[in-house]
């Protein structure tokens, strides 16, 4: 997955070649790109226009806020990004705006918002509801208890892989562990799950290639822990 650099806009050439209107802070597409090893990481870096044309899916996520409360941080950041972008605030809000039953935008009384950085704008309209994930879930039909057991649910079982794995801590700590030995490739993931074998103890071609990328992110004790080598 790759977005916008601004500090390497030769990346995918992205400052001039085909992914200009995708992967710049107006559009703020992400690249797919299927498969990231050595050679794909050359041909990013040096922006291969052949390659920024062919090979990576451009894409724009689905959005959820956490909140879609406009007074709060979550809306404020957003509305921010699309600011500074030069994209007219207003126009964001009716094309996200509550709705009546004939799917026509509400109108409420006309107030200023800003965003996190203090522009103003003003606006009749107000973000609809479900663009907040709670509210979301509760808009598709579920009630506050079945959001509950859901994500119990999916937390008991993130909890159930990550321990299959041989990792030692919860879900949580396991995808905020930024360690080396927990930089890992799917193909690493699905190899423990099969073998057996701790996820740490699987990853040495991965290590390599982050090593390889950003040398100045390993220490020696690192290197001398989990293997590497010399190039």
């Amino acid at each position: 997955m790759w977005g916008i650099t601004f500090k390497h806009s030769n990346y995918l050439n992205q400052s001039r070649g085909f992914a200009k209107d995708k992967l710049d802070k107006d559009a703020r597409l992400f690249a797919y790109i299927p498969t990231y090893n050595r050679g794909t990481k050359k041909q990013i870096e040096s922006g291969n226009e052949e390659f920024a044309r062919n090979v990576p899916t451009y894409y724009k996520p689905l959005l959820l806020l956490a909140d879609a409360d406009m007074d709060k941080y979550f809306v404020k950041n957003a509305m921010s990004y699309a600011i500074e972008s030069g994209i007219d605030a207003e126009s964001i809000i009716l094309d996200n705006a509550q709705e009546d039953e004939q799917g026509n935008p509400i109108k409420f009384e006309k107030r200023q918002f800003s965003d996190n950085k203090g522009h103003k704008y003003t606006t009749e309209y107000r973000i609809h509801q479900a663009v907040g994930f709670k509210d979301y879930l509760n808009y598709i039909g579920m009630d506050d208890s079945s959001i509950s057991s859901s994500l119990k649910a999916a937390s008991n079982m993130a909890q159930r892989v990550v321990s299959a794995l041989g990792y030692e801590g919860t879900w949580r700590d396991f995808v905020q562990d930024l360690r080396p030995e927990y930089m890992l490739h799917a193909n690493n993931v699905l190899e423990s799950l099969r073998t057996g074998k701790r996820l740490s103890d699987l990853n040495a071609k991965t290590f390599s290639e982050f090593r390889e990328g950003y040398p100045e992110a390993f220490t020696v004790s690192d290197i001398s822990r989990l293997g590497g080598g010399d190039w």
